[in-house]
C-alpha cells in the first residue's frame, strides 16, 4: 500500500525549530536594517522603530552590569587621555580608521589623533573591534555597537546628531563631561561676606571732609567706572598674583584695563621687561585665507582690539615707538617650547582655545612672569567648543583655589549705551 514511501531510516531529518526572537534581537535586526536604507528612508523609519519597538518602561529592568563605553573619534580628538578615565572601552575598527585618518599634519587635531593612537596601544582596558563594518562612518560604529552581547552599552560622543540617533537605536547615549564646567556653577571671583560691625561704626566716627587711607590703582592715568573694574585694576597691579583671568561681555573693559596695567609695569614701574601679547586666530566668518609677511604682519589683522585701545592709551603719534620697543605680538603656533622670564603675558581670546592649549601657553611663563586671560564665554567661534568645554572656564576652575591667581567677571557694559543695549537684548 505504501511502496513508494522510503524506510524510515532513510528519511531526512525534520528542519530545527528555531527559538522565538528575544525583543533585544528583534530591534538589534530592526535597527541594523535602518542603517542599511538609503539616507532619504531613514528619517521617518529611525522615530517609527524608536516608538514601537521600544516603549518607555515597557522592559523590566535589567540586573546591574558594569558599563561598557563605546569612545566616539571626536572624544579621542578632543581629549587624547580620555582612555584614562574609564573603566571598559570599546573602540570600533571605524575610530581607529578615522584616527589613522586625522594624523598627519602639524595642526591640533592631527597631534591629538597620534597621542590617541599612542595611547591605544598595550592599553589593557580597551577591547578593540575584530571586524570592520560594511558601512560607512557613524552607521558603522552604532552597527558595532549593536552587534555586541554586553548588557550595559554607553556611547561617549560630542556629536549631537550622533547621539541623537543612537538614542532612536535604542543605545544610551551620553556627552564627554570631563572637563566641562557649567556656565551658571563658574566661579565669578566675588563672593559675599559678612562685614563685622565695627567697621561700620568706624565710618560713622569719619567727620565731614576727613581723608580716609584708602587708596585704588589707577594704572597709566586709567581710572576704574564700577566695582568690578576695581577688583580687575587690584589684581592686574598685584606682584604676588602671577595668573588672573578676567570674563566679561563686550565693552566691560577687559583689554584696556590689562593694557593700562601692563604698559604702566613695563614702561614706568619697571617691573617686567616686555608685553607678550597672543590670541586665536580663528575666524568669526568665512576664512580670508593665508595672509602674507612676517609672524608679525601675520598677526597685525588678528590685532585691531590691541590697535584700538592702544590708541586710547598712548595716542596715533606714540603708538608704533611704544609698540616696537615694549610690546612683542607672537602667534600660538610658534609657542610650543618657549620660555618667558619676566614677561607681561596677554592671551585674548582665550574661550577659543581648548584646555590643552591653554595649559601649553600658561606653562611658558618663567620667573617673574604673569599671565592674564581675557575672554567672553558668548563669543566662542571654534566649531567644537562650548563655554562648558572651552580652556577659558576650565582654566578658572582650576586655578580658582591657587594663592597666587585671581579671577573676576566684569558684568557692566563701559563702551556705550548702544553696546549695553546690545548685549542686554541681542
Amino acid at each position: 500500500m505504501h511502496k513508494d514511501l522510503p524506510p524510515l531510516d532513510s528519511r531526512p531529518p525534520p528542519p530545527p525549530v528555531k527559538p522565538p526572537k528575544t525583543q533585544s534581537q528583534k530591534m538589534s535586526d530592526l535597527a541594523r536594517s535602518v542603517l542599511l536604507m538609503k539616507p532619504s528612508q531613514k528619517d521617518a523609519q529611525l522615530v517609527e522603530s524608536a516608538t514601537k519597538v521600544k516603549a518607555p518602561n515597557s522592559w523590566p529592568d535589567p540586573p546591574y552590569t558594569k558599563p561598557t563605553y563605546v569612545l566616539d573619534t571626536n572624544v579621542l580628538i578632543h581629549d587624547p587621555e580620555a582612555l584614562n578615565k574609564f573603566d571598559s572601552i570599546y573602540l570600533p575598527m571605524t575610530v581607529l580608521e578615522e584616527l589613522d585618518a586625522n594624523k598627519k599634519g602639524n595642526s591640533e587635531v592631527a597631534r591629538n589623533a597620534r597621542q590617541a593612537s599612542r595611547n591605544i596601544e598595550g592599553n589593557s582596558k580597551i577591547n578593540l573591534s575584530a571586524t570592520a563594518s560594511d558601512l560607512k562612518g557613524n552607521n558603522s560604529i552604532l552597527d558595532s555597537i549593536l552587534k555586541l552581547d554586553c548588557g550595559n552599552i554607553v556611547l561617549v560622543s560630542k556629536d549631537i546628531n550622533m547621539r541623537v540617533k543612537a538614542r532612536a537605536l535604542g543605545i544610551t547615549a551620553e556627552d564627554y563631561n570631563s572637563e566641562s564646567i557649567t556656565e551658571d556653577s563658574l566661579y565669578t571671583g566675588v563672593e559675599d561676606s559678612d562685614v563685622p560691625n565695627t567697621f561700620f561704626r568706624k565710618l560713622r566716627n569719619i567727620r565731614k571732609g576727613q581723608k580716609c587711607n584708602v587708596t585704588y590703582q589707577k594704572p597709566w592715568g586709567l581710572k576704574a567706572q564700577n566695582i568690578e573694574q576695581f577688583y580687575a585694576l587690584e589684581l592686574l597691579m598685584d606682584k604676588n598674583v602671577d595668573f588672573v583671568s578676567i570674563l566679561g561681555q563686550a565693552g566691560t573693559g577687559k583689554t584696556i584695563l590689562t593694557l593700562a596695567a601692563a604698559l604702566q609695569q613695563v614702561i614706568e614701574d619697571k617691573t617686567y621687561s616686555e608685553i607678550i601679547i597672543t590670541r586665536s586666530t580663528t575666524p568669526l566668518g568665512e576664512d580670508i585665507g593665508f595672509l602674507p609677511g612676517t609672524e608679525v604682519e601675520k598677526m597685525t589683522p588678528w590685532m585691531g582690539c590691541l590697535t584700538d585701545n592702544l590708541e586710547v592709551l598712548l595716542g596715533t603719534a606714540s603708538e608704533n615707538q611704544f609698540t616696537e620697543k615694549f610690546i612683542k605680538i607672537k602667534a600660538l603656533a610658534f609657542m610650543r617650547g618657549r620660555t618667558f622670564l619676566n614677561k607681561f603675558i596677554i592671551i585674548d581670546e582665550a574661550q577659543n582655545l581648548s584646555p590643552k592649549q591653554i595649559k601649553s601657553l600658561v606653562s611658558r611663563a618663567g620667573p617673574d612672569s604673569k599671565v592674564v586671560c581675557l575672554g567672553n564665554l558668548s563669543q566662542i567661534d571654534t566649531p567644537y567648543l562650548t563655554p562648558e568645554s572651552c580652556g577659558l572656564a576650565y582654566a578658572v576652575e582650576k586655578f580658582k583655589k591657587w594663592e597666587h591667581s585671581g579671577h573676576i567677571t566684569l558684568a557692566k557694559c563701559e563702551r556705550s549705551r548702544l553696546a549695553e543695549f546690545v548685549n542686554e537684548e541681542l
